[in-house]
């Protein structure tokens, strides 16, 4: 049962908890406190023993509680006999409360130092163990509230990847404003946003003056990441008002993802290009780092179908080119009138694609051994890889998509002069066959000599005393040499019959006395049913000219041949 108390003649139930005692706990008052005084408050004044009995508490603890009042100041004691406690007016209890709070906050802000010093000897942070906390944010109002927290807490450098119908509702929900106070005092801002029309430019501009603002496609996913410790990822969910996101303060997930937002920012375009770009009509200057492979196959796509007129290829064509997919690319390019031109050194997997685009693209053998790869399209923009994905190699791709009219007209001459000084690319079986295992050996020679520190001549031409370049497989200069400029040159040729392979010999003879001083060695690859090689009709001719030949049937013992007498004449 309960003690009901009759006061003025108004019932009061001593166990049921007023409101006003729940709010007074928020002022730091404890439980029975705030029930003291709130029941003070009522009487006007009573005595000890009637609180006590009231809030079924015995008497020494009433006394405690009354005496802490008394020390917070808002309880105070009457001059009658016997004492009666009074409660102090409200207005002035609860500015002493509150002034209370201050002083305890401004003490624990005096020991904070202090005290982080003394946890920082022995705290060991174990995310594992604790587990980094992830929060989901629904509807547009709160995530822009976390952005604004985001802004306000930061210190160091906020990244945002975000959209420019974004970037607008931020300008009125107040995220704006914190964005740009904490670059005032000193945070770095980052914004990377798609702008694709002068309204776009607009928006963006209001950023521009207090953030760096850089241009790249709208990306599904947007983020705003605070000094690498806490990140904000947004999600469109359903209709085009419903957003939802994650909010994490895990500082490996922050890093994480500030490593991505800083290589997408570094790949986007400078605003003053893009508005330039806008104003003008023409395309602004871009330069882009792709390291996604999903991402290269998108942008490969999308350079080769934006081909008008020509388009450059090289130097590697499998696997890249090798999917259906691609290879309709480039058949529907030739039917549009495009001149693809495709520069590659054959392999058994290339001679396929080259089968089936026969006819309706030019291909040239590439005596130009790289792993690079690249696309030229109208010799304004490139795509450029070092094709490790072709080459099995560990090394991490490097992939670059730009339009840099200096960087891509230099590209462009190189290749173009590759392609005119390169052999057509021929379909008979058997002389495909003979060009494949040729740039072969020419590629385990060259191979064979960086290993053993033989150097190489960069290019494959020597300029004759007549005023004619002539064309080698390899060159390196000698160090044997008397007086020094001399040079060791290597041309390979595959024997096809008598006549034909002497032809070639006397060319090769030619050339050697245009460009003296060098020393010529040919390495011949025998056919397979070819006999009596250092007595036959080309090896004597060879030796009446006075041609050094080296021959075999296999192409990586006649590779080993022909290394040993350049590494003998070095």
């Amino acid at each position: 049962m309960y003690e009901q108390l009759y006061i003025n003649p108004r019932p009061f139930t001593a166990v049921t908890e007023d409101p006003l005692v729940a709010d007074l706990k928020a002022f730091g008052l404890e439980e029975m406190e705030a029930q003291a005084y709130v029941r003070l408050a009522r009487l006007g004044k009573a005595r000890a023993s009637s609180l006590s009995s009231a809030l079924k508490i015995n008497r020494t603890t009433t006394y405690r509680i009354l005496e802490r009042l008394k020390q917070a100041g808002i309880v105070e004691t009457s001059m009658s006999r016997p004492v009666s406690f009074i409660a102090v007016e409200p207005k002035k209890a609860l500015q002493l409360l509150i002034d209370r709070r201050k002083d305890e906050l401004r003490a624990a802000e005096g020991r904070y130092s202090s005290i982080l010093e003394q946890f920082t000897k022995f705290y060991v942070p174990s995310e594992e163990a604790i587990g980094a906390k992830f929060n989901i944010l629904q509807g547009n109002e709160e995530i822009h509230r976390a952005v604004t927290r985001l802004a306000k807490d930061a210190s160091k450098k906020m990244s945002m990847i975000t959209s420019v119908r974004d970037l607008g509702k931020m300008y009125y929900s107040g995220a704006y404003e914190a964005i740009a106070a904490a670059a005032a005092r000193g945070v770095k801002v980052e914004i990377l946003t798609e702008v694709t029309d002068l309204q776009a430019l607009d928006i963006v501009a209001k950023h521009d003056g207090f953030a760096e603002v850089r241009h790249r496609a709208e990306s599904k996913m947007r983020m705003v990441l605070k000094d690498e410790e806490e990140a904000l990822i947004t999600v469109a969910a359903g209709g085009a008002e419903e957003e939802v996101a994650l909010w994490t303060y895990s500082q490996s997930f922050a890093s994480a993802m500030q490593s991505i937002a800083t290589n997408e920012f570094h790949s986007g375009i400078e605003l003053g290009a893009i508005a330039t770009a806008l104003k003008t009509g023409k395309p602004a200057e871009s330069f882009r780092i792709i390291t996604d492979e999903k991402e290269y196959t998108s942008n490969m796509m999308a350079l080769l179908t934006s081909a008008k007129s020509e388009l450059y290829i090289g130097f590697n064509l499998h696997p890249t080119f090798s999917t259906p997919a691609v290879l309709e690319v480039l058949k529907s390019l030739a039917s549009r009138g495009v001149k693809v031109r495709v520069l590659s050194a054959p392999s058994s997997e290339e001679a396929d694609i080259v089968r089936k685009l026969h006819g309706t693209i030019d291909f040239r053998i590439s005596a130009f051994q790289t792993d690079v790869q690249v696309m030229i399209a109208d010799g304004k923009e490139m795509l450029f890889s070092n094709a490790a994905r072709a080459q099995g190699s560990k090394r991490p791709d490097i992939n670059i998509r730009t339009n840099l009219a200096g960087m891509v007209s230099f590209m462009h001459n190189i290749v173009a002069d590759i392609w005119l000084d390169s052999r057509e690319y021929t379909l008979e079986l058997e002389t495909l066959q003979q060009s494949i295992l040729l740039n072969r050996c020419a590629g385990a020679v060259r191979a064979m000599m960086q290993d053993h520190g033989i150097e190489i001549v960069l290019g494959n031409k020597i300029l004759g005393k007549s005023g004619v370049l002539h064309k080698f497989d390899i060159i390196s200069p000698s160090t044997k040499a008397e007086g020094g400029g001399g040079r060791i040159a290597v041309s390979f040729l595959a024997y096809s019959d008598p006549e034909s392979t002497g032809t070639r010999l006397m060319e090769s003879k030619i050339k050697l006395l245009d460009c003296e001083p060098i020393d010529l060695v040919i390495g011949m690859l025998q056919a397979s049913n070819q006999g009596g090689e250092n007595d036959g009709p080309v090896a004597k001719l060879a030796r009446a000219v006075g041609l050094h030949i080296v021959q075999a049937g296999d192409p990586d013992r006649l590779a080993e041949l022909v290394f040993h007498e350049i590494e003998r004449r070095y």
